[in-house]
């Protein structure tokens, strides 16, 4: 026969294994024990990660034990690694601005180029048309001359010696002055 005051303490009892039970559920979880420096910690290696690569990289190392100096020069290794990473970014960022830099330097050089080029065959045409009126001109005094020329053999001689000397004297200064045009523009032309 049961007594109160065992039902009291059975009941005390299961309200208390109740309590502890839900205070470890809501509870975390205890920490581990920390490891010893050296001490191995057993790792399971997932069938997504090549073991044989990672043998290769790291070849002294037991991969299914590794120690907590091994992690430790894995961190360093992963912190190492990201650095780099992140210099060789840069590095390739800075060549990416260098190589747009010399890409534009060398659209103007070549905006400069077509401009020069531009401003020469401009130049050029001016002296072609100048040129063109040069000859245009020897043409005319040419033909001047000719004709003044003409003229004169055509002028019929005065009788009178001194006039006839002058008029002969004339005939050739004009005569030659033809010639020097003539041989001048011939020279040009």
């Amino acid at each position: 026969m049961k007594t109160r005051r065992k039902s009291k303490a059975a009941a005390a009892a299961a309200v208390e294994a109740a309590t502890a039970a839900s205070t470890r559920e809501n509870s975390p979880a205890p920490a581990p024990a920390p490891l010893a420096p050296g001490a191995p910690i057993s790792v399971a290696i997932p069938e997504d990660v090549d073991a044989d690569i990672l043998s290769n990289l790291l070849p002294d190392v037991d991969l299914s034990s590794p120690s907590s100096d091994v992690i430790l020069s894995l961190y360093r290794l992963v912190v190492a690694q990201a650095t780099e990473s992140d210099a060789t970014q840069r590095e390739l960022e800075e060549a990416r601005a260098d190589i747009e830099r010399k890409d534009v330097e060398l659209d103007q050089a070549l905006q400069d180029r077509d401009y020069a080029a531009s401003e020469l065959e401009s130049t050029l045409d001016s002296v072609r048309k100048e040129l063109e009126q040069v000859k245009q001109e020897k043409e005319e005094l040419g033909t001047s001359c000719a004709i003044a020329g003409a003229r004169l053999i055509d002028i019929p001689l005065q009788l009178s010696p001194v006039p006839h000397c002058r008029h002969n004297l004339h005939r050739s200064q004009r005569h030659n002055q033809c010639l020097l045009l003539r041989s001048s523009l011939s020279s040009i032309g």
